[in-house]
């Protein structure tokens, strides 16, 4: 099979570069574009004032001809002609701060095709082929003209021989509707995963979003995908895009161990000293107010913190996030952020945290920073020790929102405080060029609405909203029988406790927001620590089990400890962990899993410890409960 398939690739590249030295001159109207490896091209063509691309993977056409290009309303492109093509690569890979893996390669081939119009405007085409996949964007050079305004983006995702579709229903990212049909897709956001009737995969999304509103697909005529922009787009007369960027894989595990793509479309850290950004876990006080403990009732007052600060240190985490409120109403414009609530001494609390070594964050909502002077406000949450903002209400996708988070996020790096962003858009890799964006609330996380995410959500998220970059869905309740309480919990948890462990796992966020109360870890430190020893940055991951719908487990490594974490749908099920993976030696593995009468429904609580000594040749052969979930840790021994 494999070596019909390279014979078929080498076949395909022969009657390339026929075509392609056939066409004479750089000035063609065609071009051609191959992966590194050879297994992927991309074909771009102009006729009649119209720029079409088509995407294929070992010769079989994965985006049939679709359009590229931007209309804007100053600029009608007329007499469109191909002035230069140029070509470039790069073999490389680069250490994020932070990550999946310890390196990410960087290897592509570009082609750049330079057109002008009979106006001498230029209009760019920027393509790159990785081996992971294609990405595109446009630049505009405008002549005479001082303001653009973009009309609509004309892209276009040719995939109508697909069967099926994962899209986002809702603008933060946090709802899904599976089993669309290209036909009925309207109005998705990014990231769209979609399935072919020959069982290839497609993941569409974007990289580099900067300047520009977040875009949004749905179908139109013929069943081809079409880009909508959303919101009004103000341009200056010369401006870049975002990327766009497609990835193809016989697996949709594929992309989750290769999103580093979206990264690498990013420029490289603008941040010199990156000492103060430190991955970690912090407690957090919006799911705990209303909890009672032993007479205590947690709430939003002074009291309250410090004893949330207090736990944090005996769990020996290094940080607490005090949430919306502790200034007043968040969402009013004379709200002072300034200030605080009569029940909050905040300078007691950042005393209190300074002594015990735990870093504070605070939630501030966005009406904060339009109403007040933001640097005057980073300034001094930076002098009383805070070290991490929390933004909250984003609100939209458009330009206006996009080019607020970046001003923010611009703002917290030169105060040195680490930056997490809920209601967010969407991620698009420019982590890589601010790694002290830790991550944001892209998903459906716990919610305090009347929707709690099912079980089978968990198996579909991770293939996804996490492709894109970091989440933040706060796994890790424990007192689950007990959430109701709770002052922001309106429905109950349809999961395990060891399935909430294990997403600490199967999600990937370098701060890991625990939604509990301290004692209700302590009640359960066997399970917990489990959760304090992840390392939240990992020098590799694999994809173990990929059922989309059904179950997802993932192995993460630091150094030669491996951590896995699987969930499952609600009907649950027997599973196989092969672990050649391991590589040689011998390995103390650790076992957490869902009690024998344990579902999403039932004794959610109760789960069994196992400890063995495995192998690379072993398989483990476990049992996942209805919506339930495995952890498991995997300690090398050392050789005496």
């Amino acid at each position: 099979m494999y070596k019909k398939s390279l014979k078929r690739v080498n076949l395909i590249t022969i009657m390339f570069l026929f075509f392609y030295l056939g066409l004479g001159n750089s000035f063609a109207q065609k071009h051609q574009l191959f992966s590194p490896d050879k297994t992927k091209y991309v074909r771009v063509e102009l006729e009649n004032d119209a720029v079409r691309y088509s995407f294929f993977k070992d010769g079989i056409p994965v985006i049939q001809k679709s359009l590229l290009g931007v209309e804007l309303n100053e600029i009608s492109w007329k007499g469109l002609s191909i002035n230069e093509v140029k070509k470039d690569s790069l073999r490389s890979n680069w250490k994020p701060l932070w990550g999946t893996q310890e390196m990410y390669p960087e290897n592509y081939n570009g082609l750049t095709i330079i057109l002008k119009d009979e106006n001498s405007n230029n209009y760019t085409i920027v393509l790159r082929m990785y081996d992971e996949g294609l990405a595109f964007k446009y630049k505009i050079e405008a002549e005479g003209i001082t303001r653009l305004t973009l009309k609509k983006e004309q892209t276009e995702f040719n995939i109508s021989n697909h069967s099926k579709s994962w899209v986002l229903a809702h603008p933060w990212g946090k709802k899904y509707k599976k089993d669309m049909p290209i036909s009925k897709i309207k109005n998705a956001s990014l990231p769209l995963l979609s399935k072919s009737e020959t069982e290839n995969y497609i993941f569409i999304t974007e990289a580099g979003l900067y300047n520009y509103g977040s875009l949004h697909l749905s179908t139109k005529k013929n069943d081809i995908l079409t880009a909508a922009i959303v919101g009004d787009v103000n341009l200056k007369p010369r401006f870049e895009t975002p990327w766009r960027v497609i990835m193809v894989a016989d697996s949709p595990a594929y992309f989750v161990e290769h999103n580093y793509i979206v990264q690498n479309l990013n420029p490289p850290s603008k941040i010199k000293n990156t000492k103060w950004i430190k991955p970690g876990i912090t407690t957090w006080d919006w799911r705990a107010r209303g909890a009672i403990e032993n007479g205590f009732e947690y709430k939003l007052n002074t009291e309250s913190m410090i004893r949330f600060i207090d736990k944090t240190e005996d769990l020996g985490l290094p940080y607490f996030m005090i949430d919306a409120g502790w200034y007043g109403p968040e969402h009013k414009k004379t709200t002072n952020p300034f200030t605080t609530i009569p029940e909050i001494d905040l300078s007691k609390i950042m005393q209190n945290a300074k002594e015990k070594n735990v870093g504070i964050w605070l939630y501030v909502n966005r009406v904060a920073f339009e109403e007040y002077d933001i640097d005057e406000l980073l300034s001094k949450y930076k002098e009383i020790g805070v070290v991490g903002i929390k933004l909250g209400f984003l609100r939209k996708q458009h330009k206006t929102s996009v080019e607020f988070l970046q001003r923010i996020l611009e703002k917290c790096a030169t105060y040195e405080l680490i930056f997490n962003c809920h209601e967010a858009v969407i991620p698009s890799g420019i982590e890589r060029t601010w790694p002290h964006f830790l991550t944001r609330e892209y998903n459906h996380s716990l919610m305090d609405g009347g929707y709690v995410a099912s079980s089978i959500d968990h198996t579909i998220t991770p293939f996804l909203n996490n492709v894109a970059g970091p989440i933040d869905v706060t796994p890790g309740f424990f007192d689950i029988d007990k959430m109701m309480e709770r002052t922001y919990v309106k429905s109950e948890l349809k999961s395990t406790i060891v399935a909430q462990a294990a997403m600490c796992v199967t999600y990937f966020s370098p701060i890991l927001c625990l939604p509990d109360i301290a004692e209700a870890y302590q009640r359960k430190s066997d399970l917990f620590n489990f959760i304090k020893g992840l390392p939240l940055s990992y020098d590799e991951s694999k994809v173990i089990i990929g059922e989309i719908e059904k179950t997802f487990l993932i192995a993460r490594r630091k150094g030669t400890t491996w951590w896995l974490g699987g969930v499952a749908n609600e009907d649950g099920g027997a599973i196989e962990i092969p672990l050649k993976f391991l590589g040689e030696g011998n390995y103390n593995a650790t076992l957490f899993l869902d009690g024998n009468d344990t579902t999403w429904e039932k004794n959610r609580e109760v789960y069994k410890k196992e400890k063995r000594v495995v192998k690379a040749n072993d398989i483990l052969k476990l049992n996942i409960a209805p919506g339930g979930g495995v952890c498991i840790k995997l300690k090398r021994i050392d050789k005496s």
